[in-house]
């Protein structure tokens, strides 16, 4: 992968940004993946995966990503009429697939490119309505991560800091994509 001056000098200050995470203790990369993450940032390249386009799901229900790197991760949603169920308010499935996306993005956004996840348990808390022109924010992030498996957490929160759903999860590691998903 080559960059333009622009994006060399984005991905340097990147990586500036995880050294300073490591050294407060903020990042979940290891001493080694840093090492290696550095040789890749001298070349100019990064082997750590890029942010997600949006999935067919996501567009179908308008969930846009935002922050993506160092473990944590955000997606963004308008509370729309085709969200309601018949209450009228917003289905749990919306705040489940925020949810699910923006911690499973929090995991991708320290994986290598070659590697690859998926999620193994998600636990879903609702704790508010949500009504239609509400803008809701998810933030997920990395709470512990292992070689095989991650542990994240997250929330759904609107303008305000109002939380309307909260979540914590488990995501199984592979070293690359299984064949099964080929």
């Amino acid at each position: 992968m080559s960059l333009d001056k622009e994006g060399f000098v984005l991905l340097r200050l990147h990586s500036l940004e995880l050294w300073f995470d490591l050294l407060l203790g903020r990042n979940h990369l290891g001493k080694k993946q840093m090492l290696i993450l550095l040789g890749f940032i001298m070349a100019g390249e990064s082997p750590l995966s890029d942010k997600p386009e949006e999935t067919g799901v996501c567009k179908s229900l308008g969930i846009r990503y935002g922050q993506f790197g160092s473990g944590v991760a955000s997606v963004h949603c308008l509370v729309n009429e085709n969200h309601t169920n018949k209450g009228g308010v917003a289905h749990g499935a919306l705040f489940t697939t925020m949810l699910d996306t923006a911690l499973g993005g929090a995991l991708v956004s320290t994986l290598r490119k070659e590697e690859w996840c998926a999620t193994a348990q998600l636990n879903v808390s609702f704790l508010e309505a949500g009504f239609v022109d509400t803008k809701l924010t998810c933030e997920g992030r990395i709470v512990r991560r292992g070689k095989g498996v991650a542990h994240l957490a997250g929330e759904v929160v609107d303008d305000a800091g109002v939380v309307y759903a909260t979540a914590t999860g488990t995501w199984a590691i592979f070293a690359s994509k299984p064949k099964k998903f080929n």
